[in-house]
Parts: C-alpha cells; sequence; structure tokens
C-alpha cells in the first residue's frame, strides 16, 4: 500500500515537472483561448489567450521576426522580458515564476487589425461604432477594459494613431 502511494506522488510530481504550461501544481487552470471574445486577441488567425505562456511554438505562427527580440524592461513587473518584432506589430512579454507570458502588442502600421477590423487610420466613429462606448475616454485614446487587459485606441485628428492590447500583470 505504501509503494503505490509513493509511486502516486512520483507520478504526480512528474506530470507536474513535464507538464508546466498546461497544468499547475497550485490546482490553477491553465489560460486557453476561450469562445468569449474578450479572453483573446487575434492576429490573422492567430489567437493568444490572456496570460498566455509563450513560448517558440506560440511565436513560430506569426512568421519571421524583423529583427532579434531585445531586452525590454517594464516598470509593471520585477525583471525584464523581451519585445519581438514581426512585420506590423510588436509583442512584449514578462517573465514570472521561471515561465514567459505576453504582457502587450503593439500595432504598427495599417497591416494588422483587431478581430473587429479596426486598424491604424480608423475613424473615431469606427472604433466606437465597433466597440461601443469606451471604459475610459481621455484626450487622445479611449481604453477598452477587456478580461486581463486593456485595449488602447490612440487617436490624432479622430484617426486611430496607435493600438495596445496591455495585459494585466498580477
Amino acid at each position: 500500500m505504501k509503494q503505490h502511494l509513493l509511486k502516486s506522488i512520483v507520478l504526480c510530481l512528474a506530470l507536474c515537472l513535464l507538464l508546466p504550461a498546461a497544468v499547475s501544481c497550485q490546482g490553477e487552470p491553465p489560460h486557453e483561448p476561450q469562445a468569449n471574445e474578450e479572453d483573446y486577441f487575434s492576429i490573422g488567425k492567430i489567437r493568444f489567450a490572456v496570460g498566455q505562456v509563450v513560448t517558440e511554438e506560440t511565436l513560430a505562427p506569426l512568421g519571421a521576426q524583423t529583427r532579434e527580440p531585445e531586452e525590454a524592461p517594464n516598470c509593471a513587473f520585477d525583471g525584464k522580458g523581451k519585445l519581438y518584432s514581426f512585420s506590423g506589430f510588436e509583442i512584449e512579454t514578462y517573465v514570472k515564476n521561471g515561465l514567459t507570458y505576453f504582457y502587450g502588442v503593439y500595432f504598427l502600421d495599417d497591416s494588422i487589425s483587431t478581430e473587429k477590423g479596426i486598424t491604424i487610420g480608423s475613424t473615431k466613429d469606427e472604433v466606437i461604432a465597433a466597440y461601443g462606448q469606451a471604459n475610459d475616454a481621455k484626450e487622445g485614446s479611449l481604453t477598452y477594459h477587456r478580461k486581463g487587459m486593456d485595449l488602447v485606441f490612440f487617436f490624432r485628428d479622430d484617426r486611430v494613431t496607435r493600438i495596445h492590447y496591455l495585459f494585466t500583470v498580477s
């Protein structure tokens, strides 16, 4: 009986070590893209979950990087993350408990759109028609609080000049 219990404990520990992205030993469910659009953002056909672990496998479908990843210090968390550059957008990451997570996505040009079709160059009225009234409206920006992240549109002369997805770091 003791030997059976010991084998079960060893097997459980091995699974926790082998599958850290899929199973948490603390009982937390993994972050998976959900059908609810507030749980993810999209770049083309690629969906990213809020708080998703970043690996080479999650970055590969995005295509060739336009430059080598750069270390990216960020005041929202202790330590450094990386900034990955692709055609039309950049992805910023942070490290927590030894794993790398998405922190933000920054649109650079109109070749990339939000899941509701908004691009750099869209009008403020188009943003409001697609997303409704913003949770936070300031001079030059509209912020939509979504589950675990903010979607921020920046404007000049009522045209979108920048789009940022910024994730909540806890």
